[in-house]
């Protein structure tokens, strides 16, 4: 039914609520939609939300089920009417947003005007301001060694929600864990300083940086946390979304490496002992400590060392070393009991262990000495001794004379034939009176090497 000099306002009675969070009974907006002028008839106006402001609100801001336009319908003589628009809570951080209800003119009446035709509404971001800092893991980072670049640490800060202030956030290292930092790892002191939001903005003026210290020390890998604070006049409402993150210096030095470089073979004498000497090599960036280690002596594949070969100590047993501070070289002797048994060469094995402030190098961790035997033996033995003297030519009598032992070197031995029993034999028995004489073993010469002794007698003819 057409009326007549009426106006129809819309007008909110909250402009700005706070959306609420996920699960919260969702906040209504109430639109008041009123009418002025010839109220006596039933009237009905159509409404739609529309976007709105530089933040506009979106569909998924509306709850569930909320409608975007309508109808709003006032009975005869009713002033008023209210459309309730319901909000979707979250609980992202984000700015506020704007959304319009407009009434549309264009379903009123002839003679009905509008008077306000849209109200502006504002969800409120009931969601703190939160600092955010990245990364946020663990950063690890190589320590490295004197005259390399030093490893440095970089955290960014980020802000969400209300950026219209200024926010300044300090920071400082702390030490975390059993193997902490200290000052010593980052050139004297923990590192410690602020950075400053401008207003509006979303980061930080500068990162948060510092470095730390090289060094050539073996070491466990050291701990800290960078630890965030607000400045007493930060805007209500801010948050850290961290206060702290975890850093690690990660040790990159190698303990020294040691290994045996060489062991002689030597004759083991004839009295008292002879020294065997190990020697060792250390190698690695860090010298400055002293290197403990242990050699274990024990007995090889036959024919092996015994007890006898070192003074009565039992194999295996073990005798200790070390590197001085700074040296790269050691030397260990291992004494050999001599003597002037004649016997086969002898080994004995040595093994690197035990190391304390080093490892050991797999290539050299042990080494075999051969003890030398350097006695020898002579004897003699009747090889074609006992026969016929025969009538009257000559015979020939042989004896074979062996060296064992140490055939190193000449060895001359004189020999004699002289009588025994009770019928003895004069010059005249033997062919050129060839009663004495001597031989000689040459240098090198083998092992059970022999040499011959033979002379002849001759009897007188017969009659």
């Amino acid at each position: 039914m057409a009326t007549s000099n009426q106006q129809v306002s819309v007008a909110l009675a909250q402009a700005v609520r706070p959306e609420g969070n996920p699960g919260d009974q969702p906040t209504q907006f109430d639109f008041v939609v009123t009418r002025s002028g010839d109220t006596s008839a039933e009237l009905s106006v159509g409404w739609e939300i529309q976007v709105a402001g530089t933040d506009p609100a979106e569909v998924n801001d509306l709850a569930p089920g909320q409608a975007t336009a309508g109808t709003v319908v006032f009975p005869a003589n009713d002033l008023q009417q209210t459309v309730g628009v319901l909000i979707a809570g979250d609980s992202a951080v984000e700015a506020e947003e704007q959304f319009t209800l407009a009434l549309d003119g264009n379903t009123l009446p002839a003679g009905t005007t509008l008077g306000t035709a849209s109200a502006v509404a504002t969800i409120g971001n009931d969601d703190p301001t939160t600092v955010i800092i990245s990364p946020s893991l663990a950063q690890a980072l190589d320590e490295g060694n004197p005259g390399e670049s030093l490893a440095t640490f970089s955290y960014t800060l980020t802000r969400e929600g209300d950026l219209s202030q200024e926010l300044t956030v300090s920071w400082q290292v702390t030490p975390q864990g059993d193997f902490a930092v200290d000052g010593d790892d980052f050139g004297g002191s923990l590192p410690n300083g602020s950075v400053t939001f401008e207003a509006g903005a979303s980061e930080a003026n500068t990162p948060i940086t510092f470095a730390a210290s090289t060094d050539s020390a073996v070491e466990a890998d050291e701990q800290f946390q960078v630890e965030l604070n607000l400045a007493d006049d930060a805007p209500a409402g801010t948050i850290l979304g961290l206060d702290k993150v975890s850093g690690r210096i990660v040790n990159d030095d190698a303990e020294p490496e040691i290994g045996i470089d060489s062991l002689e073979s030597k004759a083991e004498g004839d009295s008292g002992t002879t020294a065997f000497t190990v020697t060792l090599s250390r190698t690695g960036e860090d010298l400055s400590a002293e290197t403990l280690f242990d050699l274990r002596i024990a007995g090889t594949a036959s024919p092996s060392a015994d007890v006898q070969d070192f003074d009565g100590t039992q194999l295996p047993f073990v005798v200790s070393g070390s590197f001085a501070a700074g040296e790269d070289t050691a030397t260990v002797e291992i004494n050999v009991a001599g003597d002037t048994a004649v016997e086969p060469d002898e080994g004995f094995l040595v093994q690197l262990e035990n190391p304390q402030n080093g490892t050991i190098d797999p290539d050299k961790a042990s080494a075999q000495a051969t003890i030398l035997n350097d006695d020898a033996q002579l004897s003699i033995a009747a090889t074609d001794a006992s026969k016929a003297e025969g009538d009257n030519d000559i015979t020939e009598f042989t004896f074979t004379v062996t060296r064992e032992g140490d055939t190193s070197g000449q060895s001359t031995v004189d020999w004699e034939v002289k009588t025994t029993g009770g019928d003895t034999v004069d010059g005249a028995d033997f062919v050129l009176n060839t009663t004495l004489g001597s031989l000689t073993f040459d240098d090198g010469e083998l092992r059970d090497a022999h040499k011959i002794i033979s002379f002849s007698v001759q009897m007188p003819k017969k009659l």
